[in-house]
């Protein structure tokens, strides 16, 4: 303070009432209210969005409310109760009421469900959530948070308001719709991953816009399918998505989007886009498997925990997470980064097999720009034999042979889909289809 002046304290009261008007994930009706602060500013937000405080929510007798923060005793009177929540975190404010059934389902984890309904399926829904708790934690640290509650939506003004889901410091938020559905571990861990991405830490800067909170969200997803369900759903979710979940949000998705004007370089990405939301859910998260495989996925998850610990409640940038996940790969990554961060595009490539004398040749091909890669390649012979290797490419082509007791039957490229690439017949199939992947972008940006 100028002078050495002591700085001083003020309060600030704001009120409003509703015209009838939504905005993204912000709604007040009868049937239910949220306001999300990271999508709509529902509260003045200054330079820093989030804030230290207390939050204090009246609503009539028969209503739950919840909001960011530890709540204190509720008081009824004159037939309203008043809910008070104090953010001792920063945080960026949120809260939601209705006429809900809480359900709180104590444990290692204490999960409490918000329902807008009764559910047969709470248990469930909490056993679920905690198995994703415990492979995010291996994979980012501790929780952040005390606790963590799914807040039931009604649809179909959710979807009106631009969300089915969407993450907050401790809870998140889930349209009927989807609360409808089977628990989903591609869903949930996607919006759980946001606790430590997005709300726990934050980017600084303009560059890395969707990487930092979108495309490692989904990158958690990912592997918590894959640690729970097992890699035959993982392989699924990567190449063509996730059951009852976006189809686009997989590696189909990137290769439809790669034959568009969308299609951009994942480190510089416009800000507050819905394309750029879109693109790092469909072509980011790979990209960081990619980037995990090659530097070996131990080394990277060790630097998202250190990340995590560092800008705990805080912010990073894209160069500083960047140089932290570098420092921990056991080998250099200027080029695997360059490659999948700063190029338009995906790897194309082509396989061939031929007998050459007593070995068998495996040939993998692709188009430029040439791609550092270790593609997976199997060959399965007439006996019922299935053989893998691996095929490492740093120019045009890469070969391995084998020596194999019966004939070939056929020739796979990646079967499980573990490296994001395309081939020139899904080119030729994304080129046919731009008309409906600008469609579909055009209809995530609101436009006709």
């Amino acid at each position: 303070m100028p002078g050495g002046a002591k700085p001083e304290s003020a309060a600030l009261k704001i009120s409003y009432s509703s015209v009838g008007k939504n905005s993204f994930v912000f709604h007040i009706g009868s049937d239910g209210c949220y306001a999300g602060g990271y999508n709509t500013a529902w509260y003045p937000q200054l330079d820093e969005h989030r804030a230290l405080g207390t939050i204090v929510l009246e609503v009539p007798e028969g209503y739950v409310a919840k909001a960011t923060g530890h709540e204190a005793p509720k008081q009824a009177s004159d037939g309203l109760v008043r809910y008070t929540f104090n953010v001792i975190a920063p945080s960026v404010l949120t809260f939601a009421a209705a006429k809900y059934q809480v359900i709180k389902i104590d444990g290692k984890f204490p999960v409490t469900i918000y329902s807008l309904s009764r559910r047969e399926n709470a248990q469930a829904y909490a056993d679920g959530c905690r198995k994703i708790l415990e492979v995010l934690q291996k994979m980012y640290g501790p929780y952040p948070y005390s606790d963590f509650a799914i807040i039931e939506t009604p649809s179909p003004v959710s979807i009106q308001t631009g969300f089915s889901g969407a993450s907050f410091e401790g809870f998140m938020f889930a349209d009927t719709l989807s609360m409808n559905l089977p628990f989903s571990y591609a869903y949930y861990g996607h919006e759980m991953g946001h606790q430590w991405w997005g709300n726990c830490v934050q980017r600084n800067g303009k560059k890395g816009e969707g990487m930092l909170d979108e495309a490692l969200a989904q990158y958690g997803s990912l592997q918590v399918v894959d640690q729970i369900q097992g890699p035959a759903m993982a392989a699924k979710y990567r190449s063509t998505g996730y059951p009852y979940y976006s189809p686009s949000q997989s590696g189909r998705g990137a290769i439809m989007t790669s034959a568009t004007e969308y299609d951009m370089p994942l480190a510089t990405m416009p800000e507050n886009s819905s394309v750029t939301h879109e693109v790092a859910d469909e072509k980011g998260f790979l990209a960081w498997d990619a980037i995990a495989q090659w530097m070996g996925r131990d080394h990277f998850h060790a630097a998202l925990r250190e990340v995590v610990t560092k800008h705990a409640f805080g912010y990073v940038t894209f160069d500083e997470f960047l140089d932290t996940v570098s420092a921990k790969s056991p080998v250099p990554l200027d080029k695997i980064l360059d490659q999948w961060l700063n190029r338009t595009g995906l790897p194309v490539l082509s396989i061939s097999g031929e007998s050459v004398g007593s070995e068998y040749v495996v040939k993998v091909t692709q188009t430029k720009p040439y791609y550092f890669l270790k593609i997976p390649v199997e060959v399965v012979t007439e006996d019922g034999e299935s053989h893998r290797e691996i095929v490492s490419l740093e120019g045009e082509s890469g070969t391995v042979s084998l020596k194999l007791n019966s004939p070939v039957s056929k020739v796979l490229l990646d079967p499980q889909f573990e490296i994001l690439h395309s081939t020139p017949e899904l080119q030729d199939e994304a080129e046919k289809n731009k008309a409906m992947t600008r469609k579909l972008m055009l209809r995530l940006q609101g436009k006709a």
